[in-house]
């Protein structure tokens, strides 16, 4: 497999990427604040959250308006 170099990707290459991968985390986010409502899962997901809360700024916006999950806190 050939190493890719910076320079080989352009501009809109790197904000694809980017899209990728800020809409890769943003659907697990998702899937963390609605794993709050499951007992089984709940702990796991709250460790997860809290790992993201500093780089994922609309994480309280998420929670607030999720249904059912400020009663589960």
């Amino acid at each position: 497999m050939e190493a890719i170099h910076s320079k080989d990707i352009s501009i809109d290459e790197t904000r694809e990427l980017s899209t990728i991968s800020n809409s890769e985390e943003v659907s697990k986010i998702i899937e963390w604040v609605h794993g709050i409502r499951e007992e089984a899962t709940k702990e796991s997901c709250l460790a997860e959250l809290s790992r993201k809360r500093e780089s994922f700024s609309d994480l309280a916006i998420y929670i607030w308006y999720s249904p059912g999950i400020v009663s589960c806190l």
